[in-house]
């Protein structure tokens, strides 16, 4: 939500480097043609494994299948996103 974004926002997290960090192996994809290989190299590993895809972060999701319930709700958040993008508060 725009009036939220610098509390959530995080700068460029590498969380293929967190895994690292934490003993585990980490896998970083930061375009689409690099993620088959980064899921290959992540089942190939004995252990635990993550793997970073980076997105675009105002992306719209891609629902596996749509109800009205469903829709309504993404509809009203929409609606509250723009407000509050307008208004400001």
């Amino acid at each position: 939500m725009p009036a939220f974004h610098d509390a959530i926002g995080f700068p460029n997290p590498d969380f293929a480097a967190l895994a690292k960090a934490c003993g585990a192996r980490g896998f970083r994809a930061a375009k689409p043609d690099e993620l088959h290989d980064a899921v290959s190299e992540a089942f190939a590993v004995d252990g635990p494994a993550i793997i970073d895809a980076v997105v675009a972060p105002n992306e719209l999701p891609n629902l596996p299948h749509l109800e009205l319930e469903t829709i309504g709700r993404f509809a009203l958040v929409k609606v509250k996103e723009a407000v509050l993008a307008v208004t400001g508060s």
